[in-house]
């Protein structure tokens, strides 16, 4: 019969084994130790987190393809249109929408390091307030 874990309201399937190399049995061990938690439940938030990870990746892709998808049909358009702004357009978006990925990762450093590799290769970053807009 299955216990009810009451920190997350989900069931708690009937204990099963596992086989860990030793190095990571011992990892697991020092880490509940030092947390006094169990093993399982610190296996249990990792395989969480994993899925979770897992999720926002599968939610990256799936923004990247329709990001190549709206790419590839503007560049079609792009021939089609009277206007000098179509290729400004599809730049500014395109830059647009990796920002957002960038900030969505959840990770404040990616965009500091994708501004130092930019600034290491001799390139000046843009930053939406070093411009001001002209009138």
């Amino acid at each position: 019969m299955a216990r009810r874990n009451r920190s997350i309201g989900r069931s708690v399937a009937p204990p099963f084994s596992v086989r860990l190399y030793q190095e990571q049995l011992d990892q697991f061990q020092e880490e509940a130790k030092g947390t006094g938690r169990s093993v399982s439940a610190i296996l249990r938030d990792r395989l969480d987190a994993a899925d979770q990870t897992t999720d926002v990746l599968e939610n990256m892709l799936d923004a990247l393809r329709d990001m190549e998808n709206r790419m590839e049909e503007m560049a079609r358009d792009h021939g089609n249109t009277n206007s000098g702004n179509s290729g400004i357009a599809i730049n500014a978006e395109t830059l647009m929408l990796l920002r957002l990925l960038v900030r969505q990762s959840g990770k404040k450093n990616d965009l500091s390091m994708i501004q130092g590799e930019l600034e290491r290769q001799g390139i000046t970053p843009w930053n939406p307030d070093s411009r001001k807009p002209e009138r």
